[in-house]
């Protein structure tokens, strides 16, 4: 939707495409040689963000959440192992597996781009492997007895509904999480890109207060699965 209102704008010249970069836009009214600096500015930062940065950012995520499990006490596998559904033979690989005080396998999505939805109605469409991932993994979490969770930056409220057929949870931690390397970059973002919710990271506690709401939910998710009992 939000790609469509921006060509359509684009049609109508309410915005105009940066002519170096037709993925920038602008108001019509600025100078080229202000758009100019602030490209010059801006785009550096962008690629290394988009590039380097998100590619390390998915395996950090999963050991920093794996280190919050460890340091509430949760009994975890010793690596990473796939998981079944016999009546379809679909197959997932959690990113995080807990066993005790409650039996949770995690998809984790440490990404900016999607506020993520339920994905019923996105399930097996072009460009939607992500829902379709998410999916997978409720259902087969599901068919196995365990309460299937995600773990991202931003998650639609309309994945409530979705989550409670496979007495599943969620929950936002609002930051993409960065390695500790990234924390130069981490500042840029947020001076230049005007992006506040990146966080550089360690994998060891103390964890930062930015991750209040995550490390509170994983201490208190034996008590919110009590209602799927």
């Amino acid at each position: 939707m939000l790609y469509d209102a921006i060509n359509l704008a684009v049609q109508q010249h309410t915005i105009c495409q940066y002519q170096i970069d037709p993925h920038y836009i602008h108001l019509s009214n600025q100078s080229s040689h202000d758009l100019d600096e602030l490209f010059n500015r801006k785009n550096p930062i962008y690629r290394m963000w988009k590039d380097r940065a998100s590619d390390e950012a998915s395996n950090h995520a999963e050991t920093v959440i794996r280190s919050i499990f460890k340091h509430f006490n949760y009994k975890q596998p010793p690596h990473k192992f796939s998981i079944t559904d016999e009546s379809t033979g679909d197959e997932c690989l959690p990113d995080a597996f807990t066993f005790s005080p409650a039996l949770t396998g995690a998809e984790i999505k440490n990404i900016t781009s999607d506020v993520i939805s339920d994905p019923t109605p996105l399930v097996g469409k072009p460009r939607q492997d992500l829902y379709t991932k998410i999916d997978r993994h409720f259902r087969v979490c599901s068919a196995n007895g365990i309460h299937p969770l995600l773990i991202a930056p931003r998650i639609d409220p309309s994945f409530n509904s979705y989550e409670q057929k496979y007495k599943g949870l969620h929950c936002e931690m609002f930051y993409q999480l960065l390695p500790p390397h990234h924390a130069p970059l981490s500042d840029a973002i947020q001076r230049l890109l005007l992006f506040p919710y990146v966080l550089a990271v360690p994998v060891d506690p103390p964890f930062p207060p930015q991750l209040r709401q995550l490390t509170d939910w994983v201490q208190g998710l034996p008590n919110l699965l009590d209602k799927y009992k």
